[in-house]
């Protein structure tokens, strides 16, 4: 599922409806500049912002990043800016 926003302050919620119980992984991009594509440097890095849940450090997994779902459930990404 995909959803695109405009940022409008310093904390943002979205909201996903009506999913079904089970594993999940959530990212966010911040397109900086506004072009549809997460810019990175020559080894994968991402220069703009991004965040994954569970909010992992280094280089994310699933295994990390995993969540389940299961009724109405809320979870915290921060974003990281390099």
């Amino acid at each position: 599922i995909i959803q695109r926003i405009r940022i409008s302050g310093a904390v943002m919620s979205l909201r996903f409806s009506n999913l079904p119980p089970g594993a999940y992984v959530a990212s966010v991009q911040h397109d900086e500049d506004n072009d549809g594509k997460l810019k990175t440097n020559f080894i994968g890095i991402p220069k703009e912002g991004v965040g994954i849940s569970n909010n992992p450090g280094g280089i994310p997994s699933w295994g990390r990043a995993v969540f389940r779902m299961q009724g109405d459930a809320a979870i915290a990404i921060t974003m990281r800016y390099i």
